[in-house]
């Protein structure tokens, strides 16, 4: 990580007006629709997904987390009649807050919840704060000697196969795979992220958005076509991973059938190349900018950073690496004319103190789950 002072944490609030784990108090999914705000913060403009947090700024947050609860919620709905006992299964890495998120909402939903992690042993791995706060709530584990994600991808499609048949897997990237869904429930998945552009300034001409797993991304994109902004000229996608891009504009088909309306409609400037194969004058269109930080080798995706803008401190794998690249290579975008999606914030586990009376005090452990012989 980076060597720079911190700026003390400031807690920016939430959509959410008040915060508990039990749902006869409060139910997430009456949220799922609410704008988060866009504000002015030293001369630019940012969309605060980040505060999209049902237990807290700095607990679980951001655009992720509301995709995260609408499927569960949507398996909730449909799996109410069966008695059995339900997990939440996933697999990533120990650093994907993934494993916060989905042991959390498992929690929340009155499930239980497990998680395959790969090429790691439970001291070491308990170390990183996405893994502790999982154990926190209380998750269990299955570890497996190869940590390809292939690989692990495939152990959690085993266990469901073998021993959870009834319990949900929750999909790598947080995201709907196309086997046994409609165009409809893909449309429907990234809804609740694309009715978020309805509150950006119709004076934005520049919109910044981080491309990670995606699936944030291709809400963003679909919403500039349900909700068009007449001086929105430019989308700059600027991911810190692995590319993403071929998922994205597959998915984007999919919601162009679907509505038959054109959501691929974009000049996109991709390195030197720049393709108009697919713009229709006509039609709403936007130019659409990548940069893929992963493959320039700018910064891999397990590297932290830190980076802030006014009292916001950024996210240390996502936003603050998009943020250094904007200060140092894009200086020209950083005005009151763009626009940053702040898609998710950093989760912290001591935002989330007030839940130890509920949960007890922080794991020392993992619970590991052990295969029946």
């Amino acid at each position: 990580m980076r060597k720079e002072q911190q700026i003390p944490f400031v807690d920016h609030g939430s959509i959410f007006p008040f915060y508990s784990l039990n749902r006869n108090e409060i139910k997430w999914e009456d949220y799922l629709y609410i704008l988060t705000p866009c504000q002015i913060k030293n001369g630019m403009w940012f969309k605060r997904d980040d505060m999209f947090a049902p237990l807290g700024y700095g607990g679980i947050n951001g655009s992720k987390c509301r995709q995260a609860i609408w499927l569960i919620k949507e398996f909730d709905r449909l799996n109410k009649e069966k008695e059995k006992e339900k997990y939440i299964l996933s697999g990533t890495s120990v650093h994907s807050p993934q494993l916060a998120m989905g042991s959390v909402i498992a929690m929340y939903y009155g499930y239980k919840s497990l998680h395959v992690l790969g090429s790691t042993k439970a001291n070491t791995a308990l170390k990183n704060d996405m893994v502790k706060i999982a154990s926190w709530f209380k998750a269990e584990w299955d570890i497996i000697n190869i940590g390809y994600n292939h690989n692990i991808q495939m152990r959690v499609q085993y266990l469901k196969d073998n021993y959870f048949k009834d319990s949900y897997f929750l999909h790598y990237g947080i995201t709907l795979p196309l086997d046994n869904n409609t165009p409809e429930d893909i449309y429907n998945f990234y809804k609740n992220g694309a009715i978020q552009v309805q509150n950006i300034s119709e004076d934005i001409e520049n919109l910044i958005v981080p491309l990670g797993s995606a699936n944030s991304a291709i809400s963003i994109l679909t919403g500039l076509f349900l909700y068009p902004k007449k001086n929105l000229k430019n989308v700059y996608l600027i991911g810190v991973g692995p590319s993403k891009i071929d998922f994205l504009f597959e998915r984007l088909n999919i919601i162009k059938k679907y509505l038959k309306i054109n959501c691929t409609n974009f000049i996109k400037h991709f390195g030197r190349k720049t393709m108009f194969d697919i713009i229709d004058k006509n039609s709403q269109n936007y130019n659409l900018y990548f940069y893929d930080l992963h493959s320039m080798k700018y910064v891999t995706y397990a590297d932290k950073i830190i980076e802030h803008w006014d009292d916001i401190i950024l996210h240390y794998t996502y936003e603050a690496k998009i943020m250094k690249f904007l200060k140092e290579k894009l200086p020209e975008l950083l005005n009151e004319k763009s626009l940053f999606w702040i898609v998710g914030g950093q989760i912290h586990i001591d935002r989330m103190d007030y839940l130890k009376p509920i949960l007890g005090e922080y794991p020392t452990k993992m619970n590991i789950w052990q295969e029946p012989k």
